[in-house]
């Protein structure tokens, strides 16, 4: 199973504070029921609730909601290494910088595939 398919530290995290799923929604500005959505991972919490999560619990995005995180990071990578096919047949300095960007980007998501 990849590692962005483990459970969650988002419900970890309201646990270990005594927190309720209506409390966090309610810090959220959501409902109950979306917070029971998000802990179970089956819906992609929004920006909004993932840098107000990170606010409530100071934790990293990609622990709080793996699934989420790894589904964007896969998205990303295709499209980095897409580009990186692109801009390797190009031999201008902005091209070189844009490379070592792109490597360092696939590199980070893949280190977390091991």
């Amino acid at each position: 199973m990849p590692p962005h398919h483990r459970d969650n530290r988002f419900r970890k995290l309201r646990k270990h504070w005594a927190l309720t799923q209506a409390e966090v929604g309610f810090l959220l500005g959501k409902q109950q029921e979306a917070i029971s959505k998000y802990e179970l991972q089956q819906v992609t919490p929004s920006t909004e609730v993932l840098i107000g999560a990170e606010v409530i619990f100071g934790g990293s995005l990609r622990d709080m909601f793996p699934r989420a995180y790894g589904d964007i990071e896969d998205e990303i990578s295709v499209r980095a290494k897409a580009l990186l096919n692109e801009l390797e047949r190009r031999p201008d300095i902005p091209a070189s910088v844009k490379l070592d960007l792109l490597m360092q980007l696939i590199g980070r998501a893949s280190k977390f595939r091991l």
